[in-house]
C-alpha cells in the first residue's frame, strides 16, 4: 500500500481525526542585535566520529563555532577537547582580535558555565 494512499485515508477517516492532538503553535521571541558584535553566539560541534588527525599526537575532535548574529560572519576553531579551559583560550584569541561581543549567547553547556569560562 504506498504512502500516499495511507495519508489519503488518514484525512478522510473521522475517528482518527477525532483523535488527532490539536497543534498549539508556540510563539517565539525574536533576537535583535544592534550591530557588529553585540551578540555572539557560540557552540560545539562534535567530530569525535570523523577527528581530523594533523599527526600521531595531535587529534582535533571538536570544533568551536562562533557565529556573530548581525552579520552572520562565522569562525571555526578546532580543539582537541572541550574543556572550558580550551574553549576560553580560543574565545579570548577571538575578543583580542575583534572585540568582546556585549552578550554571549551559548546553549549553557558544561563548558560554558564555568568559573573559568565566566571569568573571561
Amino acid at each position: 500500500l504506498p504512502r500516499f494512499a495511507v495519508d489519503i485515508f488518514l484525512k478522510q477517516c473521522l475517528p482518527c481525526q477525532l483523535r488527532k492532538p490539536i497543534k498549539h503553535h508556540v510563539v517565539s521571541k525574536q533576537i535583535i542585535s544592534l550591530g557588529v558584535m553585540t551578540r555572539l553566539q557560540i557552540d560545539l560541534v562534535d567530530m569525535r566520529t570523523r577527528p581530523d588527525k594533523v599527526s600521531e599526537n595531535v587529534v582535533y575532535n571538536w570544533i568551536l563555532n562562533c557565529i556573530d548574529h548581525y552579520s552572520k560572519f562565522c569562525w571555526a576553531f578546532p580543539l582537541k577537547n572541550k574543556t572550558a579551559v580550551d574553549v576560553s583560550v580560543k574565545l579570548r584569541e577571538l575578543f583580542f582580535t575583534f572585540d568582546p561581543p556585549r552578550l554571549l549567547h551559548s546553549d549553557n553547556g558544561r563548558e560554558f558555565v564555568t568559573i573559568t569560562f565566566q571569568s573571561i
